[in-house]
C-alpha cells in the first residue's frame, strides 16, 4: 500500500535541526538512558504495549504486577542506577502500583522520614522487600486533609511507646489508593495524631499492611482493589481500599524528620506548621511536566496525521486514484487548534520543569529546616496543577478530533492517554476546591498589602504590588497598533490586570456580606488567572534566556503565540469590562493573534514537534515518523492475534445456529 508522504517531504526542508531544540525540552542525559533502557525492555515480550488495548481490568492488573516484578529483577541484574529504575517505570506509559511505590512512597519516606529511618527503610525498598503506596484519601475525605478521620493514638506498652491506627468507621477506609490494590506490603498513611485526648493533626505513619513473605494481609488490616475506574484508565494501576481495626506499630513508624515524640511521650512539633505539606507538594510538583508531555504525544500525533492526511479538492486520476486532494493540515479549521496546542505543550513543559528544579531546591532547604519557600511553592503548585491539568485534558481531546475518524482508534493512542490523565482533574485535589487555597492566600496578600505597601512578595504574586499604586487601577493598556501587542511589557500587563481585576471583585464581593461557599467558582476563575500569568511569564523567562539564534527566535514565536491565545481566549471578556481596553484594541489583539497562526508553516509544526525526540514505540500508529499510517493500521488488523479472534468469534457465531448458543 503506497502513501504521499508529506510528512517526509516537508521534514527534509525543515528550517533548523530539532535536536537543537530538543535539550532545552529534556534533562542531560535522558533520551540516551530512555534508548538504553528500551533496547533492553524490548527483549522481553512481556514490555509489548500492543497488547494493552485489548485486556480485560484483570488482565491488565495481573499484567502490571508482572511488570512490577520483572523490572524489580531487572534492576538488580542489570545494575541500574535510580534514574534507570525511574525511566524504566515510565517506559510503560501506563500509572502503575509500581510508579507511585517509587514516586509517592519512596520520595515522601526519603523526604519526610529522618535520616536514621530512611537508613532503616532504604535497604529493604532497595532489595524489592519492601513495596508501598501513599495513603491519605479517605471514602468520606479527599482535598480536606483536615477532615481525614484515621488516626494513630500513642500509648504505652510496657516500657514502649507505641501508635494504635484504625479507621473509626466507613467513612474513615482509605480508598483510591494507588498500588495498594494488590502490590503494597506497606502503606505510608496519613492519620490524625492524638495524645493523651488531643488531636495533633495530620501527621505521617508507616503501616505494614501485607506479610513480607506471604503477602496476605495483616491482622486488623482488610485490604484490597476498589475495581476499573471510568474509561478505563488507570487500567494497570491497582487503586485499593484500607481498614484498619487496633493495628499498632512502634513510635519510631511516624515520619519524624519534622515532628516526633520525645522518650516521654510528648509531642515535639514542627518548626513550621506546613511542613507536612511538603508531602503534598512532592506529589504536585511533577504534574506539570508530566501532563505537559502527554499533550506533547497527542500534538505530535496530530501534526504527523494531518500532514499525511488528505481530503478534498482533488480529481479522479488516470488509474482510479485521487490525485491533489488538499493536506488536512492546511485547512484554517485545524492549523487554528493545533498550532496554539503546540504553543501549549511548550509553555506547559518548559513551566513544568523550571516549577520542579524550583520545588526541589525549596525540598533541600526543607531538609535543612528552611522553610522560607514552602509557601510560594504550594501555592504555585497548586494553581499549576488545576491551570495546566484542565488544559491538557482538553487539548488532548482536541489533538484527537484534528485527526477525524481515525483519533478514536486504540491505535491511535489517545484513548489510552486520555484516559489516564482525565483524573488529574481530581486526585491530588479537585480543581474546584484547590482554588479556595490559591485565593485565601491571594485575599490573605491583599489585605496585607491594604496595611503596608511595602510588605514582602513572593515571585508569583509580585504582581500585587500594583494595588498600592492609586493610579494604576484607572490606567488604560497603551497599545495603540497591533504590533504593540507583541511587545511582552503589553503582554503580561494584560494578564495581570486581569488577575488583579478579578481578586478586587471577589474581596468586593465578600466585603458586601456574600458568604464564602458563594464565590467558590469564582475561586476557579481567580486561580486559572493567577496560574495562566505565572506561565506566561515562566515561559517568556526561559525563552528570553537563551541566545540569539534561530532557536530562540522560533520559541519566542511560540511564546507569543501561547500568550496572545490566552489572552484572546481566556482573557478578553475580563479586560473589556474592566475597561482595561477598548474595542479597537481587542480587534487590533484578535488581529495580530490570527496573524502569527497563519504565519507558522508546515515545516515548523514539523520542527516543534520533532523536537520531542519521540521513538515510534511511544506513541501510535497515526504517529508514526515515517509517516507510514495507514500501512501501519492495515498491518495492525492483519495480525496473527487478530485473526485467532476472527475465528473464535466465528464459531460463537456459528455455535448459536441451533437455538443454543454457547458461552
Amino acid at each position: 500500500m503506497s502513501e504521499s508522504n508529506l510528512l517526509v517531504q516537508t521534514r527534509a526542508s525543515l528550517p533548523l535541526d530539532p535536536t537543537l531544540i530538543t535539550p532545552l525540552l529534556h534533562r542531560p542525559g535522558v533520551l540516551d538512558r530512555r534508548a538504553r533502557i528500551h533496547t533492553t525492555l524490548s527483549k522481553d515480550p512481556l514490555f509489548n504495549k500492543s497488547v494493552k488495548a485489548h485486556l480485560s481490568y484483570h488482565q491488565s492488573q495481573l499484567r502490571s504486577l508482572r511488570i512490577a516484578r520483572a523490572l524489580l529483577n531487572l534492576k538488580t541484574s542489570e545494575k541500574w542506577s535510580e534514574e534507570d529504575w525511574i525511566e524504566a517505570i515510565r517506559q510503560q506509559d501506563d500509572p502503575m502500583g509500581i510508579s507511585l511505590h517509587q514516586d509517592a512512597f519512596v520520595a515522601v519516606l526519603k523526604s519526610q522520614g529522618s535520616d536514621a529511618q530512611w537508613a532503616h527503610w532504604k535497604p529493604l525498598v532497595e532489595a524489592g522487600k519492601v513495596t508501598g503506596c501513599y495513603a491519605q484519601t479517605e471514602l468520606a475525605h479527599g482535598s480536606n486533609v483536615a477532615g481525614l478521620e484515621t488516626r494513630a493514638t500513642l500509648f504505652k506498652d510496657g516500657k514502649e511507646w507505641k501508635f494504635r491506627v484504625e479507621t473509626p468507621r466507613t467513612e474513615s477506609v482509605k480508598w483510591w489508593i494507588g498500588g495498594l490494590g494488590h502490590l503494597a506490603n506497606h502503606a505510608l498513611v496519613q492519620a490524625q495524631l492524638w495524645i493523651d485526648g488531643e488531636c495533633k493533626g495530620p501527621h505521617l505513619f508507616v503501616v505494614p499492611v501485607r506479610d513480607i513473605e506471604n503477602h496476605r494481609p495483616l491482622p486488623g488490616v482488610v485490604v484490597g482493589n476498589i475495581g476499573p475506574k471510568a474509561y478505563g484508565g488507570f487500567s494497570a494501576t491497582d487503586n485499593g481500599y484500607l481498614g484498619l481495626k487496633d493495628v499498632t506499630i512502634p513510635v519510631d513508624f511516624m515520619l519524624s524528620r519534622y515532628a516526633g515524640i520525645t522518650p516521654e511521650g510528648g509531642y515535639k512539633a514542627a518548626k513550621h506548621s506546613k511542613l507536612s505539606y511538603g508531602s503534598m507538594v512532592a506529589l504536585r510538583a511533577g504534574i506539570p511536566e508530566a501532563v505537559g508531555w502527554v499533550l506533547a504525544k497527542g500534538v505530535t500525533t496530530a501534526v504527523r496525521y494531518c500532514l499525511v492526511r488528505r481530503q478534498f479538492g482533488g480529481s479522479m486520476g488516470p488509474q482510479g486514484v485521487l490525485e491533489g486532494e488538499t493536506a488536512v493540515v492546511d485547512y484554517a479549521s485545524v492549523k487554528f487548534r493545533l498550532v496554539p496546542l503546540l504553543a501549549r505543550t511548550y509553555a506547559t513543559i518548559l513551566t513544568g520543569r523550571a516549577f520542579f528544579d524550583a520545588y526541589k531546591a525549596m525540598l533541600a532547604d526543607l531538609m535543612k529546616g528552611e522553610t522560607g519557600g514552602l509557601g510560594e511553592i504550594h501555592t504555585a503548585s497548586t494553581a499549576l496543577k488545576v491551570c495546566v491539568t484542565e488544559d491538557c485534558v482538553a487539548g488532548l481531546e482536541e489533538a484527537r478530533r484534528a485527526c477525524g475518524g481515525h483519533g478514536f482508534s486504540a491505535h491511535a493512542g489517545f484513548g489510552q492517554w486520555w484516559a489516564n490523565i482525565v483524573p488529574s482533574q481530581t486526585y491530588e485535589g479537585d480543581n474546584y476546591v484547590l482554588p479556595q487555597q490559591i485565593t485565601r492566600h491571594l485575599l490573605k496578600t491583599l489585605a496585607a498589602l491594604h496595611k503596608n505597601a511595602s510588605h514582602p512578595l513572593t515571585p508569583s504574586t509580585a504582581y500585587l504590588r500594583n494595588i498600592t499604586n492609586r493610579l494604576w487601577s484607572s490606567q488604560r493598556s497603551p497599545v495603540i497598533t497591533p504590533s504593540s501587542w507583541l511587545k511582552p511589557e503589553h503582554q503580561l500587563a494584560a494578564l495581570q490586570k486581569r488577575s488583579v481585576t478579578l481578586l478586587l471583585n471577589l474581596a468586593a464581593k465578600l466585603k458586601a456580606g456574600k458568604p464564602w461557599n458563594a464565590v467558590t467558582y469564582d475561586c476557579h476563575t481567580l486561580a486559572r488567572a493567577h496560574a495562566e500569568l505565572y506561565i506566561c511569564t515562566s515561559f517568556r523567562s526561559t525563552v528570553s534566556a537563551l541566545p540569539d539564534g534561530q532557536v530562540k527566535d522560533f520559541l519566542t514565536k511560540l511564546v507569543n503565540i501561547h500568550t496572545l491565545h490566552t489572552l484572546v481566549h481566556s482573557s478578553l471578556s475580563d479586560l473589556l469590562e474592566a475597561g482595561y481596553i477598548n474595542p479597537t484594541q481587542s480587534r487590533s489583539l484578535k488581529e495580530v493573534y490570527e496573524k502569527l497562526v497563519e504565519g507558522v508553516t508546515r515545516e515548523e509544526m514539523v520542527l516543534g514537534t520533532d523536537a520531542f525526540g519521540f521513538q515510534d514505540w511511544e506513541l501510535g500508529v497515526l504517529g508514526r515518523e515515517d509517516g507510514g499510517v495507514y500501512g501501519g493500521l492495515w498491518e495492525e488488523v492483519r495480525s496473527e492475534e487478530r485473526g485467532r479472534e476472527a475465528e473464535e468469534a466465528r464459531q460463537v457465531w456459528l455455535s448459536g445456529r441451533d437455538g443454543k448458543a454457547k458461552l
